[in-house]
């Protein structure tokens, strides 16, 4: 018999990220489905003023968080919980798998963080404890089920899920040459974090507008470093060629990628960006640092031009070469919608649907 309740563990917060993105997500879909489908929020929301004390707020969410597990377990429902590396993992992903084992359920670790190697690496014998507190492991890529494999953990490969919203690529007309734009847009829809490098970006577009000046960055996304990398922005002189446009909502974000010219990526660790889906979906060219998994599911030359990492010199004449270039950026537009179909919810569904029935997993 098929199960029909599946309670989805994860974070749901003010400043979302990918893996947020990608609960919501299957939320809706799965629930098109017919699933009975809960949300158990990991980061649960506390009082204004427990909210501004860190570490008691830390302790009290804990606490709220496990309480909230304990009550679904009255549930007949299997948990898909969605992990990460480092604090996340201790944190959320561990009380959810040790609740998960004392009460006997069905637990799906899906692991998405693309620090993985190092972090299994240093805490290895006591992530393999927890680890093996689930039933099964999903990964959304070959990078981490090779990582994972290295460490004799086993996984079974389901890649992240494009929002079919962002897939107005074929009615965008990218053929016409950017040269004759009044202005060239560069876009990234990353959250200020260090993770993120976005600083490298700053130091790339101060010597592409040098070659370009008709060339502006928005960065769609917010973070504690947002202010400053906008005092970096002005010691480069770059200010008047970069908008920051804060955290937007879905329906901003698809006008963001409908009125760009070209993606750009400068993170230092990643796994597989819900950004670059995206931007592969909304007709969107991609330049790239070459940094985690992006290389597993992305060609060079076919649906992104790849720069070494921290080679921000490299990054700015690749970035110029593709506005220049319109034959080459026009064919990865084209590979890319093609690609894109790949991460398409009817192609991982029955991905999703096989695990959540399967009883014992048909490891890669």
């Amino acid at each position: 018999m098929k199960t029909k309740n599946i309670t989805l563990i994860g974070p749901l917060s003010k400043i979302p990220g990918g893996i947020q993105r990608q609960l919501e997500l299957h939320h809706s879909l799965l629930t098109k489905e017919g699933y009975n489908v809960s949300i158990i929020n990991c980061t649960p929301k506390l009082p204004l003023h427990f909210d501004n004390i860190r570490y008691l707020r830390a302790l009290l969410r804990l606490i709220l968080f496990i309480f909230n597990l304990l009550v679904n377990t009255k549930k007949n429902s299997i948990w898909h919980v969605y992990a990460n590396s480092g604090k996340s993992w201790w944190l959320y992903s561990v009380p959810a798998l040790i609740v998960g084992k004392l009460t006997f359920k069905k637990v799906i670790l899906n692991y998405r963080g693309g620090g993985a190697k190092h972090f299994i690496k240093r805490n290895k014998l006591f992530f393999k404890f927890f680890f093996n507190f689930s039933t099964h492991c999903v990964v959304s890529s070959n990078f981490l089920l090779y990582i994972f494999k290295s460490f004799n953990l086993e996984t079974k490969i389901i890649p992240n899920t494009v929002d079919k919203v962002f897939y107005n690529g074929k009615n965008k007309k990218k053929i016409n040459k950017l040269k004759s734009k009044e202005n060239i847009y560069l876009l990234i829809t990353r959250n200020l974090e260090k993770i993120y490098n976005i600083e490298s970006a700053l130091y790339a577009l101060r010597d592409i507008v040098k070659i370009n000046d008709k060339v502006i960055l928005k960065i769609a996304g917010s973070g504690q470093n947002r202010d400053e990398l906008i005092h970096l922005s002005k010691i480069l002189q770059i200010e008047n060629h970069v908008q920051f446009l804060g955290s937007l909502s879905r329906a901003e974000i698809i006008h963001e990628y409908s009125t760009s010219d070209i993606l750009i990526n400068t993170s230092i660790v990643d796994n597989m960006p819900n950004s670059l889906l995206e931007s592969m979906a909304s007709g969107l060219p991609i330049v790239s640092y070459k940094v985690g998994g992006i290389s597993f599911f992305l060609k060079h030359k076919k649906n992104v031009l790849f720069v070494p990492i921290n080679n921000y010199k490299k990054f700015a004449m690749t970035t110029c070469q593709l506005i220049d270039n319109d034959h080459l950026r026009n064919k990865i537009i084209r590979n890319n919608l093609l690609d894109v179909e790949t991460f398409t919810w009817d192609k991982v569904k029955k991905l999703w649907i096989e695990i959540y029935n399967m009883k014992k997993v048909k490891w890669n």
